[in-house]
C-alpha cells in the first residue's frame, strides 16, 4: 500500500469488534478525507458514551445493574411484562400477540400466535392449556432448532411478569383454567444397573414399532423385515409404510408441514433431560400429530419408550438401510 492510502478493515478486528462480515475494501488517497472521516467517526463514539443509552429508550431501574453486563433490564415505567413484550418479543410474535411480527415472515416455524392460547410444550395434555411453569420454562430456555432463545439473563420477576402478558393476548385463559399436569411416574429402571438399562431400551423398542407404531410419523429404526416380524409378533398385521428410514411429515393446526423428528440428528425442541423427555411422550405436542401417551401406554412402557428413544438420540440406533 502507498504512503497516503488507507485501506478499509479487511476482515481485522478494530476495537474490538468483527467487522470482517461488513468490510468493503476501499482506498483513501487523501490525508485530509482521512482525517474527517476519523474525526465523524469518532465523533459518534463521543456521543454514544455521553448517552448512555446507545439510541435505546431505556432507563435502568436498578443503577447497580449498570456494572453487571450479563443482566438484561427493561424500562421500569409501566407494566415490566408488557415493556419486556414491546423489547424482546414483538418483533416476532408481534405487538397484538398474533405472531406477525415484522420478523416472522423469515422463520420457520413460524412464531406463537399467542391469540389462540395453543402452545406445543407443556405439562398437560397436548391441545389444553399449560402452566405457568411451562411458559416460564419455553422463556427461560428457549427452543433449539428454532428462532426462540432463551432469556434466561431476564430477572426472574420479569420472566413472570412476561407470562402475564402472553396470558392477556387471549379470553381463553379467562375462561377457562389449566388441567392438572401430566402424572410423573418414578421411573422403574434403576439407572445405576446396566442390565435394567438395557431391560428397559429393548421393551422400548418394542413400545415404540408395535405398540404405539411412531414409525407412522417417525423413522422405524429397524429394517422393514425386522418390523414386520415384530408386528406379527405383537398380534398386529405386518404392515409398513414405505420409506421406513424418513419421517412423514404431517400438516399441525397452523397449517405448516413440521416433519417429526428424526432422533439420531436433531436435538429435541424442548428436550434437555430424561425428565423432559418423559414429559413431551406423556403429554404430547400441542396442535400437531403427535398425542399424548398418557392414557395409552402404561408407566413401565412410556419410560421404557423414554429410555429407548433417549438411546437413539445419542446414536445407539438407527435405520439399517440408512447410509
Amino acid at each position: 500500500m502507498k504512503r497516503g492510502e488507507f485501506r478499509g478493515f479487511a476482515g481485522r478486528y478494530p476495537f474490538g469488534f468483527p467487522f470482517a462480515t461488513c468490510a468493503i475494501p476501499m482506498r483513501i488517497r487523501s490525508p485530509e478525507i482521512l482525517l474527517w472521516l476519523l474525526a465523524i467517526f469518532g465523533g459518534g463514539l463521543l456521543l454514544f458514551a455521553l448517552s448512555g443509552r446507545g439510541g435505546a429508550e431505556e432507563r435502568i431501574a436498578d443503577p447497580s445493574a449498570r456494572h453487571d453486563p450479563l443482566r438484561i433490564r427493561v424500562s421500569d415505567e409501566g407494566d415490566p411484562g408488557e415493556a419486556a413484550y414491546r423489547r424482546y418479543c414483538a418483533g416476532c410474535h408481534g405487538v397484538k400477540g398474533d405472531g406477525q411480527g415484522p420478523a416472522a415472515g423469515f422463520l420457520f416455524p413460524k412464531p406463537r400466535d399467542f391469540t389462540r392460547a395453543l402452545f406445543k410444550f407443556g405439562s398437560t395434555s397436548a391441545g389444553s392449556l399449560p402452566l405457568d411453569e411451562d411458559l416460564l420454562r419455553t422463556i427461560n430456555r428457549g427452543l433449539h432448532g428454532t428462532a426462540m432463545p432463551g432469556w434466561s439473563l431476564l430477572p426472574p420477576s420479569e420472566q413472570v411478569a412476561l407470562v402475564r402478558t402472553i396470558k392477556g393476548f387471549s379470553e381463553n385463559w379467562r375462561d377457562s383454567a389449566p388441567p392438572a399436569p401430566i402424572p410423573f411416574y418414578q421411573n422403574p429402571f434403576p439407572m445405576d444397573d446396566p442390565a435394567e438399562v438395557a431391560r428397559a431400551v429393548t421393551l422400548g423398542e418394542k413400545v415404540y414399532h408395535v405398540t404405539a407404531t411412531c414409525w407412522s410419523c417417525h423413522p422405524a429404526y429397524v429394517s422393514e423385515e425386522r418390523l414386520k416380524q415384530m408386528l406379527v409378533e405383537g398380534g398386529k398385521p405386518p404392515n409398513a409404510r414405505p420409506d421406513l428410514e424418513r419421517t412423514l411429515a404431517k400438516p399441525d393446526q397452523w397449517g405448516q408441514e413440521i416433519p417429526p423428528a428424526d432422533f439420531p440428528r436433531v436435538k429435541l425442541k424442548s428436550v434437555d433431560n430424561l425428565q423432559d423427555l418423559y414429559r413431551v411422550i406423556m403429554a404430547g405436542v400441542g396442535g400437531t400429530a403427535m398425542p399424548s401417551w398418557e392414557l395409552a401406554l402404561k408407566p413401565e412402557e412410556i419410560w421404557a419408550l423414554t429410555l429407548y428413544v433417549d438411546s437413539i438420540r445419542k446414536g445407539g440406533s438407527t435405520h439399517p438401510g440408512r447410509k
